[in-house]
Parts: C-alpha cells; sequence; structure tokens
C-alpha cells in the first residue's frame, strides 16, 4: 500500500548493481581498451564463477543502427531516421506540377520555377473554386468532384511550399548564428569600453601619485556605477 502511495516510483533494480567494484572494473577494462557497449571478456573467479557476467548490464548501449532500424517510434507515430519529403505519387496524389531540373526534379524537361509552379497552382484553385461555384448553382449533384480537384490542387501546393522547408531552415540558423555573433560583439565592445577606462583612471591615479605632495580625495561610493555592463 505504502507503494502506491509514494508520489516517486522506486529506483529500478539494477541500480543496486553499480557498485564501486563494478565501476573500477569497467576503468579498468575501458583502459584496457573495451570500447564501452561491446562484449565484456569472461573473468573466472576462484569458485568457478563470471566476475563480468553483469557488467555488460552497466555499459551504455550502443548507437542504433540506421540499416538495421531505419524507423523509430515517437508519440505513437512512426518516424524515418532520415527524413524525407514522400513524393506525392507515393502518397496516392496527382502531381500536377513539374519543376525544372536544377530546381531537383530530372525526370522532367520542362518546367518552373518553385514559385511560378505555386502561382500556376494558385490561378488553377481559382478557377476551380469559380467553377464549384458555378456547379453548386445549376448542378449541386456534381459538386464532389469539384472538391476532389481542389483538394488535389491544394496537396499539391502544400507539397510544393514543404520543398522549401531545407532552404528556410538554412536561413533561419544562419540568422540564428548572426544574432548571436552580433550579441558577443557588443558584449566584447562594451567590456573593451569599461577595460578602457579603467586603464585610464587607473594612469591618472597613478600619475596624482607619483607627483610631490600629492593629495588624493576619496573615490565617491557610486563612482562605479557607470561601469555596469548589460550582459545576458
Amino acid at each position: 500500500m505504502s507503494g502506491l502511495a509514494s508520489l516517486f516510483p522506486p529506483p529500478p533494480p539494477y541500480y543496486k548493481k553499480y557498485t564501486l567494484e563494478a565501476v573500477k572494473r569497467i576503468e579498468e577494462l575501458e583502459s584496457e581498451g573495451i570500447v564501452p557497449g561491446s562484449a565484456i571478456p569472461s573473468e573466472t573467479a576462484p569458485d568457478g564463477s563470471n566476475k563480468d557476467a553483469d557488467l555488460a548490464e552497466l555499459l551504455p548501449p550502443s548507437p542504433p543502427n540506421v540499416e538495421d532500424r531505419p524507423t523509430y517510434r515517437n508519440f505513437g507515430s512512426i518516424w524515418n531516421v532520415n527524413n524525407t519529403l514522400p513524393s506525392l505519387e507515393a502518397s496516392g496524389i496527382t502531381q500536377l506540377y513539374r519543376l525544372s531540373s536544377e530546381q531537383g526534379d530530372e525526370s522532367s524537361e520542362e518546367g518552373g520555377t518553385l514559385a511560378e509552379e505555386l502561382k500556376k497552382l494558385m490561378r488553377s484553385a481559382l478557377i476551380n473554386f469559380l467553377s464549384l461555384v458555378q456547379t453548386l448553382a445549376s448542378d449541386p449533384t456534381q459538386f464532389p468532384s469539384r472538391i476532389e480537384d481542389l483538394r488535389t490542387i491544394f496537396v499539391n501546393m502544400h507539397h510544393l511550399l514543404n520543398t522549401y522547408r531545407p532552404l528556410q531552415n538554412r536561413e533561419q540558423l544562419a540568422q540564428a548564428m548572426e544574432l548571436e555573433i552580433q550579441t558577443i560583439k557588443s558584449q566584447t565592445e562594451q567590456i573593451n569600453n569599461v577595460v578602457n577606462q579603467l586603464t585610464t583612471e587607473l594612469t591618472e591615479i597613478e600619475e596624482r601619485i607619483n607627483r610631490p605632495n600629492s593629495s588624493i580625495p576619496p573615490v565617491p561610493s557610486d563612482s562605479w556605477a557607470k561601469y555596469d555592463l548589460e550582459i545576458n
């Protein structure tokens, strides 16, 4: 009953195997060139038992092999390790656009750029929408085919927009790196300014000390407020 009422679950039972002797033995094996996660060589004790039988459970698992397991499950969905955009044909959708060879579609002899094909699909969507309105006014029973045509056009547009994702990711990464560089430069400039000001004032103090019969006034308590740095 106490286990059901506890706020946190008990630790897994294998934590008891992480003894000082076991950790020291693993360090000895690693110093001998044993890669963590590989097979542990057996060492027979005087009583005939294998001393290293349980050490394999203490080593971190090896990374998964992509060739053996090309997919993984996350939140109930299956994802590919190599994230590639599936083709429309593989999804059972008719492809309405054709890109030029320099846009990544080597099978098409004629085609436009991504922007040109998007404009064509947009015009087709407007025309089909007007046709749907006319169909609803004249013969409403024929609207399912018009809806399916619009769906195919919108799926093609969505698929075509997804081809921009790699370029968008690179641009966002470049912007984030540029912002980080600007922040570091600004902070470095602030530090250099404070160092220069301190160097100047220390030089002035040194000169005043070296003067004969010099009297240095007391330093105000708020004199260091101007050196506060705004560094996040």
